[in-house]
């Protein structure tokens, strides 16, 4: 679908069930570097990104392709930051078959040997194991992807002018303990554009 500020700036979830007191949603807020506006502006409270902010878009959404336990709430790309609410759960092992691409998932308490995939379908020197990342290891991601497509971006646009870094160090984080807390930072985040003159970040 072709990006529509009006539509995919409110994504947003609730979670029948979810236990909001266990360590794995987090209130992810990350900056520019110098709050410079790289990623467009907020035009009469709807946020325009520009061809840099639907990079930032993009690979956030992308987060859970890569991390199929990780699962995205309510997001939000402003002109100079983004803010998010990610989810990881509680941690998943999978054992891959680099050849075929098929993935086993594990629970946490389980054990898996090279009798359990079964040889030769999946042959145990062809298995690659993954666990479940740390928030930093997804930011860090998130900001490096971010950065290398907006340089590749730059390089074809605008070659031989100059490209300041993107991102300020670092990210903030907050976790989200209870459902009143979830509602509050999703309708925050969805808002974020119509109450942007009056943002910190401005």
């Amino acid at each position: 679908m072709k990006y529509d500020p009006n539509i995919h700036h409110r994504r947003s979830v609730r979670l029948r069930g979810y236990d909001y007191g266990k360590e794995g949603m987090y209130f992810i807020t990350i900056c520019t570097q110098n709050r410079v506006h790289f990623f467009g502006e907020v035009e009469n409270g709807i946020m325009i990104l520009n061809p840099f902010g639907e990079i930032a878009y993009r690979d956030w959404e992308k987060l859970p392709e890569r991390w199929p336990h990780v699962e995205l709430g309510a997001f939000q790309i402003m002109p100079n930051h983004m803010h998010g609410i990610l989810l990881i759960h509680r941690p998943v092992s999978a054992v891959t078959n680099i050849e075929t691409g098929t993935t086993i998932v594990v629970a946490p308490n389980d054990v898996v040997t090279p009798n359990t995939v079964n040889s030769p379908e999946y042959p145990f020197s062809k298995i690659q194991w993954a666990t479940r990342p740390y928030l930093g290891q997804i930011i860090g991601a998130y900001k490096s992807t971010v950065s290398t497509a907006y340089l590749n971006y730059h390089k074809q646009n605008q070659p031989g002018v100059w490209l300041d870094k993107i991102w300020q160090r670092g990210f903030d984080e907050r976790l989200v303990r209870d459902v009143g807390a979830f509602d509050n930072i999703s309708t925050y985040i969805i808002n974020n554009p119509g109450n942007w003159e009056s943002d910190k970040n401005f």
